[in-house]
């Protein structure tokens, strides 16, 4: 007999109840590395592994972003594959200040939280680890320096803001040498 199940949320702790098989840890795990985890559990319970169907699919990515980003906070992506590219987008994208080259990402995993840094100009960006998000993934789009540093947002208002500044301290040293 095949039976279809269906439905089962994950817990904070990385956990799903399913009946017969009980508590099944899936924190960290791909979606084949846990139908394969409850394939050997109800094994237990069928006589052929061919009597056994599990399909394990997201119903949904949560995560959550903030930074220099036009919509920050938590999200929800009803796909089951959302790339670190389309999280952005779907929050409103990176803002004029935000630094493209050091976006920052915090993955909880079962050894604990790992933080990865992705530079989102190269190429690299596509085939790396962190491309495709994971539930409850954090995203943290760090200012420019120039932002950081209160000087502008572009290159242009950096260098009006130092040449303001320059112009202010020779002004001072001119007028306190005429006194």
């Amino acid at each position: 007999k095949k039976d279809l199940i269906s439905g089962y949320a994950v817990d904070r702790s990385g956990n799903i109840r399913v009946p017969l098989v009980g508590e099944v840890n899936v924190l960290g795990n791909t979606t084949k590395e846990v139908r394969e985890k409850l394939d050997v559990k109800f094994l237990k319970y069928f006589n052929n592994k061919d009597d056994i169907f599990v399909t394990v699919n997201l119903a949904g990515i949560k995560y959550t972003i903030s930074g220099e980003i036009g919509d920050p906070g938590p999200k929800v992506i009803n796909l089951n594959r959302v790339t670190i590219i389309d999280a952005i987008s779907f929050a409103g994208e990176i803002t004029a200040t935000g630094n493209r080259k050091n976006v920052e990402l915090f993955r909880k995993t079962s050894e604990g939280v790992k933080k990865f840094t992705i530079d989102l100009t190269k190429r690299e960006a596509f085939v790396s680890e962190i491309f495709h998000i994971q539930p409850h993934d954090i995203i943290i789009i760090r200012p420019l320096k120039q932002k950081a540093w209160g000087t502008g947002i572009t290159g242009l208002q950096s260098l009006a803001t130092v040449v303001s500044a320059l112009t202010l301290v020779v002004s001072i040293i001119l007028l306190s040498r005429n006194l």
